[in-house]
């Protein structure tokens, strides 16, 4: 996970390296097989997405029906949509916090960077403003990318907690002091992170059918008065 990573590496004497090689070194041994995971997932929600999408726009013989879903989302129901989405992250959020924020250190990164390195724990927010980017705009590969990146780190967040089965939050780095926690709301705060990308991911699909099927529409009318 992007702030987890390996909790102790024990390496062997080597000769002297610079600090940048040092911690470039560092970073890519603790994040390395979270940024492969990441991209894997942000390659297979852009192909769900615009492959699920073409799809139906091609099959669908109600795409009213997503024009009309679309139209809710757009409207108050929007709303409520975005309020799904800040508890469904927060659930997440909390366990983060609370197993791997003192546990590997990284409270004393975010005292560093002045709070900025909280972006890295608190990204996943940014999905509750999806329901306010309305349909009726191009939805294209620069609109989407952003969304894709946010749901894929959130999804790695959701895989990492739900396969670390240890519940014990540590008061202490030094993994001496720790307070037993519940794994099932550990798994369910990992959970609502996966239910909360997956719904991201559908919401998208909606609003880019509904997008093609009101443009299409629009053109049909158009040549029909002419």
């Amino acid at each position: 996970m992007f702030i987890l990573g390996d909790y102790a590496v024990e390496t062997p004497p080597v000769a002297p390296i610079s600090d940048l090689m040092m911690f470039t070194l560092s970073m890519a041994g603790l994040f390395g097989k979270d940024l492969i995971i990441f991209t894997i997932i942000a390659v297979l929600y852009f192909v769900m997405i615009k492959g699920l999408s073409s799809l139906i726009y091609r099959k669908s013989e109600k795409l009213d029906t997503y024009d009309k879903i679309a139209t809710k989302l757009d409207g108050p129901l929007k709303y409520l949509l975005s309020f799904v989405f800040f508890i469904l992250v927060t659930l997440g959020v909390i366990q983060v916090v609370s197993y791997y924020l003192v546990a590997t250190g990284f409270f004393w990164i975010i005292i560093f960077t002045v709070g900025f390195a909280m972006i890295f724990i608190l990204f996943p927010y940014f999905m509750i403003f999806l329901p306010f980017f309305k349909r009726n705009k191009y939805w294209g590969f620069m609109k989407t990318i952003p969304w894709i990146v946010i749901m894929a780190g959130t999804t790695v967040y959701a895989i990492d907690i739900m396969l670390d089965t240890n519940n014990k939050i540590y008061t202490d780095e030094g993994g001496v002091g720790y307070k037993e926690g519940s794994l099932l709301f550990k798994e369910l705060g990992g959970a609502s992170y996966l239910l909360a990308s997956l719904l991201g991911v559908a919401v998208i699909i909606i609003k880019i059918v509904a997008t093609k099927y009101a443009q299409k529409d629009k053109k049909t009318s158009s040549e029909s008065k002419i």
